[in-house]
């Protein structure tokens, strides 16, 4: 039962992140023009609630300093350097890792095609408005989706949530 339970989660959330508004059909074209019009504005954004349906409208430097804000608290976050992205590095790092495990035959060669990272970009950070909160405070979210980790995680999910479970 567990083991579909999180590649249905995975498929499900690519699904609704890549999904158009819906609103968009029951909206007539003077509001998709409208609509069209706020997201050309460079000063605003557009963004869905943490919780529910439907569009959050934000100042954009609000919301920029509120990211910045809880970016800046120490005890969540780390900055560990600010010139380098080392997605590059940790891919390789998980391909020399997976190269190993293949190696000492813990990992079959379909399944080390299929963990094998790349072209990953690195983990995105973003933020949804709390729109059930007095002056929408945001609600960090960490979009792990093309990032090195992801397949190897998704992989880990599985064989942890499998009966008896071992690489």
């Amino acid at each position: 039962m567990y083991e579909n339970l999180s590649s249905t989660l995975v498929y499900q959330c690519h699904k609704y992140h890549n999904l158009k508004s819906s609103n968009s059909g029951i909206l007539s074209k003077k509001h998709q023009a409208a609509v069209k019009e706020l997201l050309q504005n460079q000063s605003i954004l557009l963004s869905r609630p943490d919780k529910g349906a439907g569009w959050v409208l934000m100042d954009k430097c609000d919301y920029i300093s509120k990211l910045e804000t809880l970016l800046s608290d120490e005890t969540k976050f780390q900055c560990l350097s600010k010139d380098r992205d080392q997605t590059k590095q940790t891919e390789l790092k998980i391909i020399n890792l997976l190269k190993d495990l293949k190696n000492r035959n813990l990992l079959p060669p379909t399944q080390f095609e299929r963990l094998t990272p790349c072209g990953s970009q690195p983990p995105r950070l973003y933020g949804l408005p709390k729109v059930h909160k007095p002056n929408l405070p945001i609600r960090p979210v960490i979009d792990m989706s093309s990032s090195p980790y992801h397949a190897v995680a998704q992989w880990l999910v599985s064989v942890h949530n499998q009966p008896e479970s071992r690489l």
